[in-house]
């Protein structure tokens, strides 16, 4: 697809040829040929006149061009009068040629010209012209320093013209506050960025985005079509990200594509193969995804993330995390008359983490899709294929001060209502109550948390609001759901609290939900053909 970057240039090459002794001034013979050039806010005539009779020389004759509105109904297309009334000035003052530009135009807008030369004191009109300022002031991104200059100009319209490899370089100083977030447009053209680590001055490709649009765009970390040789010595893929927040740091939002997304557009998009290890001190709060890290009155459409890894060396902290996105909130966007958030998405990989409690109250909400699901909304036509395993530091005491809640699709809503429709989590979920070296046996005789946890397939808490999950189903990728911690403990007053709920859909659903339509689809008859085309061949495939 050809886009307009810069300036549009339409050339007219001796198209019009004014002879003024024609229109009652016999005595000027001027003769003009022009040349147009418009951008989104300005157009330019550049002029070359011929003198037959030195009248321009001489400075007798004065060409000037007035700017109009344009009217549709007029029949020289001739509106109002727009106060702008440009005199040819010329070179060394010999009128040979000269440029003439308007500005202060509106983008992609029509507006009609008169050409007028006055000549022996009466103003006469040659010739009225039509043109408009262009759709796309687009600028052409082909470097790395194109991309890294974009932090100049957060405004702007941006167009990607080839794949741009990072060749593993840091990212660092791109809208990297609430302040400073890119606010402009983004288009990828398909084309693909690849191979970039972030500092940590940035939480994302674009740390922050606020009214943005970004679209038809490939992330990869590594791919034998654009990364054959950057693939380490086990011939695993290169890391995109490798973060340590462990000091100093409040609170992150995380994601390889946007950190802070706020009322942002994403459109036909892919990420492939990237890696997300964070650590962070007991008072941060972290939202963590594959795609952004926090999602607030924003939208998606066709977005897909593959072949993603979470990883989270010590959960000592407030964290939100889902392979998708980690924390989801607000408004949606209308499309085809209803409001959604996410239309066609998916995310793909593997989320590990070790939950070490601290003196600190905490919550860890993790999702195959997303940690946090809150946004009014619709969640529509989206899977996520996930594994999931979590264990507790066998070191830590702090156990009544910890919260934890996890699903296959969705880890909880905390911040609004959810809304899901025609959507599958293909998940294996893990919760232990040790590390990879305990026994199963021995981990169920340890405690998860003295604070509820839950742990389902689809969504592990559904607490907020009025909710609805329809036609959507849990399918067990290979081992289901397993949880392994002491199922019971006994308070003061001597009274059994369940600490843990495992269930293969929902583990907690708040009274105003309405589920329909949403089960195991391996315990049960599950209609698959409710799901798009792709969405039913992959559940089946995983039912068979």
């Amino acid at each position: 697809m050809k886009k307009l970057t810069g300036f549009i240039t339409i050339a007219f090459a001796f198209i019009l040829a004014f002879v003024l002794a024609s229109c009652g001034n016999a005595s000027a013979g001027v003769e003009v040929d022009k040349s147009v050039t418009a951008t989104a806010t300005s157009i330019t005539f550049n002029l070359t006149f011929a003198d037959n009779n030195g009248n321009l020389e001489s400075k007798k004759a004065v060409p000037h061009i007035k700017l109009y509105g344009y009217s549709e109904e007029a029949e020289d297309h001739v509106g109002d009068y727009l106060s702008q009334d440009k005199t040819c000035s010329f070179t060394n003052n010999i009128y040979t040629s000269s440029t003439v530009t308007f500005t202060s135009l509106t983008k992609d807008t029509k507006y009609s010209f008169r050409f007028y030369v006055t000549f022996n004191e009466a103003e006469e009109l040659l010739d009225t012209w039509v043109f408009a300022t262009s759709n796309d002031n687009a600028k052409e991104i082909k470097t790395k320093d194109d991309f890294l200059g974009m932090v100049d100009d957060p405004d702007g319209d941006y167009t990607l013209m080839n794949n741009i490899d990072f060749e593993g370089d840091e990212i660092s100083g791109m809208f990297t506050s609430e302040s400073k977030a890119f606010t402009g447009t983004f288009d990828g053209q398909g084309y693909t960025i690849s191979n970039f680590k972030f500092s940590t001055s940035n939480f994302g490709l674009f740390s922050y985005t606020n009214g943005a649009t970004i679209k038809n765009l490939v992330v990869v970390g590594s791919d034998e079509k654009y990364l054959e040789n950057m693939r380490d010595p086990e011939g695993n893929g290169i890391e995109i990200i490798n973060g340590d927040y462990s000091t100093g740091r409040s609170s992150a939002n995380i994601g390889i594509l946007v950190g802070t997304a706020t009322n942002t557009e994403f459109a036909n998009i892919t990420i492939d193969n990237v890696n997300i290890s964070v650590k962070g001190n007991s008072s941060a709060v972290l939202n963590v995804g594959g795609v952004v890290g926090k999602a607030i009155d924003s939208c998606f459409t066709n977005v897909h993330a593959t072949n993603v890894s979470l990883d989270f060396p010590y959960v000592r902290l407030n964290v939100c995390a889902g392979l998708f996105a980690g924390s989801i909130s607000g408004e949606g966007k209308a499309v085809e008359d209803l409001t959604y958030t996410a239309k066609d998405t998916s995310a793909e990989g593997t989320i590990t983490g070790t939950l070490f409690y601290t003196s600190s109250e905490g919550y860890a909400y993790v999702g195959g899709y997303a940690g946090d699901l809150g946004s009014s909304g619709l969640v529509s036509d989206s899977y996520v294929v996930a594994d999931i395993t979590l264990y507790r530091d066998t070191t830590t005491t702090n156990l009544n001060k910890f919260a934890l809640t996890v699903g296959g699709f969705v880890g909880a809503n905390l911040n609004g209502s959810m809304n899901v429709l025609k959507c599958a989590a293909i998940a294996d979920v893990s919760v232990k109550a040790g590390n990879s070296q305990t026994t199963d046996t021995d981990a169920t005789s340890s405690k998860l948390s003295t604070k509820i946890a839950y742990v389902a397939g689809f969504v592990g808490c559904v607490n907020k609001h009025i909710n609805i999950i329809k036609d959507s189903c849990y399918v067990k990728k290979t081992n289901g759901i397993n949880v392994y911690a002491l199922e019971k403990e006994t308070d003061d007053e001597g009274n059994e609290k369940i600490f843990y709920v495992a269930s293969n859909v929902c583990a907690n659903v708040y009274s105003a939900t309405k589920l329909s339509n949403v089960l195991c689809a391996n315990d049960d008859t599950f209609d698959t053909t409710v799901f798009s085309e792709k969405i039913a061949k992959l559940v089946n495939q995983y039912l068979a």
